[in-house]
């Protein structure tokens, strides 16, 4: 937004629609309002403090009522000049439009798609050389850094090569700052099949400083898309001041400029306003007498801009005295309003004195409640701390169990190895101990079958015989009496 916007709020917020009385006071929280929107969007207003405002507009009204006791009406019907019908695009001296995308301006181009070839040239004034893309690209862009900050109205688009394609639908965005977080969409245009020079007139004037053009469509089946050049008109900060200022002055201020500046500031035909505080320069007579030949200077003015061919909105070269009268004016015009807001705020605080208390008592109560979930959130917190030290002392507990755990099942296994080890030696044994089972009753039975045996040979033969066996069968006595000796020891044991 430029700096005479936040100056004179009233010359932006002139054209919001409102239900009561126009007023050149400027609106303090209008000017909150409005103060992040670009001009062009001061036709809205915040639903919320709309009843405020107009409370306040009421009030400055009867203010101005009070203190008009002429009765010549020179303070009613005011028209507030309208910024965007006033200001046209800004003028070289040679009487040419300035254009803020030439690269002789300062104008530079920043970045562009990597097919593009030639994009420096749309700025340099040069027809014979241009920008080409191929058309099958699929993002053609351009990005620009206009010579300043620029109120744009128009851009001015050509392809002047023959045997190419014709750009068709473009999208024009803006940023005030490079690299962009987020570029603001201007307008969505369309241009025509034809060779020649192209204006386009954007929806709505945007302030900005940073462009970038995208070429989305093509007219034919050409390999190259061609753009000859890049124009953008419009107006700086300083220019919209101006403008500003010399249209929202009244025509004694007109005619001042044109005196001092040698006619060098071509109004628009429409904006021949009559200025909001012309009656603060003096009352009665006076003042009715000025605002006649404010309407003789208009008549002539209109005519004399009528014959003209276009608005155009030069500086003013030798008009120091009459900027300064306007300044003077607009001077006056703020300390009436200021004062004005005075007794509003007087008003106001006297209405809403009586709530203070109820107010005091609610902030008591939030503060007892933020206090009691202070303390609420300090249990937590100290509950918290508590849960976390039963759950360290639980994993404590957790670990040493483990280990533990695990120290016994080590144990288990190796006495369950120690077991299977006896095991089988147990195994070993009792096979060795059926084995000297065996062999000792095998020994008993040899030692009985032989004992038996003699004793038939001892019957059956006679006593030499008898006493040759009777020897033999000690020793088969002994055997036997071995075996069984072995035996019973076996079967004792298990």
């Amino acid at each position: 937004m430029p700096l005479e916007a936040y100056i004179f709020p009233t010359q932006y917020n002139a054209s919001a629609p409102s239900t009561c009385q126009p007023s050149p006071y400027p609106p303090p929280l209008q000017e909150a309002d409005h103060g992040s929107l670009e001009p062009s969007n001061a036709t809205g207003s915040n639903s919320s403090a709309g009843a405020a405002l107009d409370e306040l507009d009421e009030f400055r009204s009867r203010i101005l009522q009070g203190e008009g006791d002429n009765g010549t009406g020179a303070g009613r019907g005011r028209h507030v000049p309208d910024s965007a019908g006033a200001a046209a695009h800004r003028l070289e001296p040679s009487g040419a439009e300035y254009n803020y995308a030439a690269a002789s301006k300062g104008a530079k181009v920043l970045a562009h798609n990597r097919e593009a070839k030639g994009a420096a040239n749309i700025l340099g004034g040069d027809k014979d050389r241009y920008l080409r893309n191929p058309c099958s690209a699929e993002d053609k862009f351009i990005d620009v850094e206009l010579s300043e900050e620029t109120l744009v109205r128009t851009i001015g688009l050509a392809n002047l090569e023959h045997y190419s394609s014709n750009f068709r639908e473009f999208e024009l965005y803006g940023s005030p700052s490079y690299p962009a977080e987020a570029w603001e969409l201007l307008g969505r245009l369309t241009a025509e099949n034809a060779k020649l020079a192209q204006r386009f007139v954007l929806p709505e004037p945007r302030w900005t400083r940073y462009l970038r053009l995208r070429l989305a469509t093509h007219y034919g089946s050409g390999f190259y898309c061609i753009l000859s050049y890049l124009e953008v008109y419009g107006v700086d900060a300083v220019e919209q001041m101006l403008q500003e200022i010399i249209s929202g002055a009244g025509p004694d201020a007109d005619a001042d400029a044109s005196k001092l500046g040698g006619g060098g500031v071509l109004r628009n035909d429409t904006a021949l306003p009559r200025h909001a505080n012309d009656r603060l320069d003096g009352v009665g007579g006076s003042g009715a007498g000025r605002n006649d030949s404010a309407g003789d200077g208009a008549k002539d003015n209109g005519s004399r801009v009528a014959g003209e061919a276009k608005p155009a909105t030069g500086r003013v070269p030798g008009g120091a005295d009459a900027v300064l009268k306007i300044m003077m004016q607009k001077m006056r015009s703020l300390e009436l309003g200021l004062s004005t807001l005075e007794e509003y705020t007087r008003a106001l605080n006297h209405r809403y004195g009586a709530r203070l208390p109820d107010l005091e008592s609610g902030l008591s109560q939030t503060a007892m409640a933020l206090d009691k979930m202070k303390a609420d959130v300090r249990g937590l917190v100290e509950w918290k701390g508590n849960m976390a030290k039963g759950l360290g002392d639980l994993e404590e507990w957790r670990s040493t169990v483990s280990s533990k755990l695990d120290d016994l099942i080590r144990d288990n296994a190796a006495m369950r190895s120690g077991v299977e080890e006896m095991r089988s030696i147990q195994e070993t044994m009792q096979n060795k101990e059926l084995a000297v089972l065996s062999i000792s009753l095998f020994f008993a039975c040899l030692a009985l079958f032989r004992l038996a045996c003699d004793r038939l040979l001892l019957l059956f033969t006679g006593k030499g015989a008898g006493r040759t066996a009777c020897g033999a069968s000690k020793g088969w006595m002994l055997v036997l009496a071995s075996s069984s000796f072995t035996t019973l020891l076996v079967l004792l044991y298990n």
